[in-house]
């Protein structure tokens, strides 16, 4: 595990502006975009909306950007006329979206769907189920037949979807029959900053290490038991033939099978915000990111790759889409076929030596190439040059 001094940063939670405040903001520049959300919280709103609104706001000059949750859309049918562009991120259809949706675009403006996930085509709702290793009750049915029929039936209400890759992008346009265009997802300022902190304490300490070497899975909920299960084989066996070797694990994870023999060594950190994460990232040696082999998988972003990268923590995953397309293979991380799992976590183990100086190459790579993609600053044109090509009173 890597040493460096770095205490819990104070954190609160940077999206709770005031409504007003908010609608100022949008109203402040030549274009402007409205990001439509359900209610704020983790994850997805984080990355599709927050991240989203913060870059066009902080690099983008002509464009002013806000989000609001849908206790607040009526607000928005009061300045309809003054925007540009609304953007309906993973919001279900209800009647009053699409009054707001119908209106906007009888008045001219371009109304975005962006979704992140393969949750908009029902056929789909039975691997979904399956992968996310869900219980399969009526109740289970119900809920995501419903959900994936809801999202479905708003995105058919806009003119255009953005989305997070080209995989995904390729199936919305089947699908939909309509453009869908790709901003992936990216860091923001508060990430950016305490990533960039621990990286240069780990430079300035000529990566200092205590010994031992923790392998990383940051889960986050129990939906990636079957994820998880693809490479706990391999880690039990390394942890068998290892002593160095330990596990952390970040959120929750059901422990099944061989591995579970070695609990002892086996460390659970519970759920923390997204800007101290960081700093449990750049701890462990390796961050792991085993996946099913699937289209729903094939849909997912790289996030967790960028994430890591800019701490300075190498990662091995499983080659979907977009870990294929982030990571060369032994120059700024490793892919692990789901039966090559042991011998690509020894090539990257292998990497560690009394400097570490292969570990810095491939970490060191890793994070120039992030800062150079996942950014808000390295995305900002691709996003104004989408809404500004987009917007044809412009």
């Amino acid at each position: 595990m890597f040493l460096f001094d770095m205490e819990n940063v104070s954190f609160s939670v940077p999206w709770k502006h005031p409504l007003q405040s908010r609608l100022s903001t949008l109203l402040s520049r030549r274009i402007k975009i409205a990001y439509l959300y359900e209610a704020p919280a983790k994850n997805t709103f984080r990355y599709r909306v927050y991240n989203m609104v913060q870059a066009l706001n902080t690099h983008c000059e002509d464009i002013s950007a806000s989000y609001f949750s849908s206790d607040e859309w009526s607000e928005l049918d009061k300045i309809l006329e003054d925007l540009d562009a609304l953007v309906i991120s993973r919001a279900r259809y209800t009647g009053e979206l699409n009054q707001l949706v119908t209106r906007a675009r009888g008045l001219g403006k371009t109304v975005f769907y962006d979704v992140d996930d393969l949750i908009f085509d029902p056929d789909y709702t039975h691997l979904i189920v399956h992968s996310l290793d869900l219980p399969r009750t009526d109740q289970t049915w119900d809920y995501w037949f419903a959900f994936i029929s809801r999202i479905r039936a708003a995105m058919k209400l806009c003119d255009r979807a953005i989305t997070t890759n080209q995989f995904l992008a390729e199936n919305i346009t089947e699908y939909f029959d309509k453009p869908a265009h790709v901003i992936p997802n990216f860091m923001n300022d508060e990430q950016l900053s305490i990533s960039r902190d621990i990286f240069e304490k780990k430079s300035e300490s000529g990566w200092l290490r205590d010994g031992t070497i923790t392998l990383g899975y940051f889960s986050g909920t129990q939906t990636h038991n079957k994820d998880f299960e693809i490479a706990s084989t391999a880690l039990a066996e390394l942890l068998r033939t290892d002593k160095r070797l330990r596990l952390q694990i970040g959120g929750h994870l059901q422990i099944r099978g061989p591995i579970a023999n070695f609990s002892d060594r086996i460390d659970f950190m519970p759920f923390t915000d997204f800007v101290n994460l960081q700093a449990s990232v750049g701890r462990v040696d390796v961050n792991i990111v085993p996946l099913q082999q699937n289209i729903f998988s094939n849909c997912k972003s790289e996030l967790k790759y960028f994430e890591a990268a800019a701490v300075g923590t190498i990662t091995v995953a499983t080659p979907i889409y977009t870990y294929a397309n982030a990571i060369a293979d032994g120059e700024n991380g490793f892919l692990a076929e789901s039966y090559a799992w042991c011998e690509k976590l020894q090539q990257a183990l292998a990497s560690f030596s009394q400097t570490n100086e292969r570990y810095v190459e491939i970490a060191q790579k890793a994070a120039s190439d992030v800062l150079g993609k996942f950014t808000g600053k390295s995305q900002s044109d691709s996003l104004k040059n989408l809404f500004v090509a987009s917007l044809p009173r412009i």
